[in-house]
């Protein structure tokens, strides 16, 4: 592993301090946080290369070799440690064959040549048939080396946050969302049956991961809206996914592991459903559904609220403009229950200054307080 850097803040890590924030208590300092952030941001920042592993939206469709996992997961700890955060992000993998298509990433400033994203209309298991001749792994084929790995590296003061993408985004995935939601009414079964057989592997990777003492906090991204409401009707949500949520944050509460949940979209209609169900933490938010402050109004007394600098911010404004907004949403939530980050993610479309200028606002904001 590269020799760790300095670090951009004066704290040295403390993965309490950030536990704190995110089971909704007052921590002793502002801490910072993000789902991930995108492989060209990191080169760019670290000035050496990071091998595509994976970067968000983004995939490589080669063969990775185990040096080069090794290199990535170095980097990111490397990464992590220098800009100031607590904990090092990391996802075991999980072998689902689902439709993905391409197209170039041209128009990002930092561009990793493909942009990759699920086919909305097929997928793989569309009927009984493709269930039943479909390679379902179990939880032998999990590969949690680079979540032992990690572990076994990281920097004093520092945890591990770990989960899985989507629950229901696979679900929605193996047909395509627009033949899931045919299915909801032509094959009814079919929908509960997908539905259970990713619930209970996603439970079972949760209880291993909840076990694991390098893990500090437990992590679902599981996009489930878009700007308008819900991709499916609250009530299907709250018949066949939100069982599943209760038993992975039950995992995590069994071993005192605080639970984030990223989720994008309008999910106003199910938000107290989610409360209900024990998440400790609310991340991803957008200006135009909900701004972060207007959330931390609503629902701050019953759960962490997580980042907030919208993505269009980052990507658009000025340095100048970004730093005013980010020091005015400290203003409004800093303290109980938040940490500073983007609305979203790290992505490689945002400018770099924006998020370098979000962090050192984050880190005055600490020095002040």
């Amino acid at each position: 592993m590269h020799k760790l850097p300095k670090r951009i803040v004066k704290e040295k890590p403390d993965f309490s301090n950030l536990e704190l924030a995110i089971k909704n208590e007052t921590p002793k300092y502002l801490p910072f946080y993000e789902l991930f952030v995108d492989i060209e941001i990191m080169e760019a920042i670290l000035g050496h290369p990071v091998p595509m592993i994976l970067s968000g939206t983004f995939a490589t469709e080669r063969k990775v070799e185990k040096d080069e996992i090794r290199q990535y997961n170095d980097s990111t700890v490397e990464f992590y440690y220098r800009i100031g955060y607590d904990y090092v992000p990391v996802v075991p993998g999980v072998p689902l064959k689902k439709s993905i298509g391409s197209t170039s990433d041209s128009e990002c400033k930092i561009s990793s040549q493909k942009r990759m994203w699920q086919d909305e209309h097929k997928g793989f298991v569309e009927n009984w048939k493709n269930f039943e001749n479909y390679d379902w792994p179990t939880i032998t084929d999990v590969d949690f080396s680079s979540v032992e790995y990690l572990g076994s590296i990281l920097p004093d003061g520092m945890k591990l946050i770990s989960g899985l993408p989507g629950l229901f985004e696979n679900v929605s995935w193996l047909p395509g969302i627009e033949k899931l939601c045919f299915m909801l009414y032509d094959e009814p079964d079919l929908v509960a049956a997908l539905f259970s057989k990713i619930g209970s592997l996603w439970t079972k990777v949760f209880q291993v991961l909840a076990q694991m003492d390098s893990v500090g906090a437990l992590l679902l991204a599981d996009d489930l809206g878009f700007y308008g409401g819900t991709f499916l009707p609250p009530d299907i949500l709250r018949k066949h996914l939100f069982p599943w949520y209760s038993q992975i944050v039950s995992a995590a509460k069994k071993k005192n592991k605080p639970f984030i949940l990223h989720t994008c979209g309008n999910s106003k209609e199910v938000m107290s459903d989610l409360i209900a169900i024990g998440i400790n933490a609310k991340h991803s938010f957008e200006d135009k559904i909900q701004p972060i402050w207007e959330a931390k109004q609503e629902y701050g007394k019953r759960i962490a609220l997580l980042g907030g600098i919208d993505m269009n911010i980052l990507a658009k404004s000025t340095e100048k403009e970004t730093r005013r907004h980010v020091r005015s949403v400290l203003e409004q939530c800093a303290g109980k229950g938040y940490t500073l980050g983007s609305g979203n993610s790290v992505a490689n479309y945002i400018k770099i200054e924006n998020y370098l200028a979000m962090l050192d606002e984050g880190k005055k904001f600490r020095e002040r307080a």
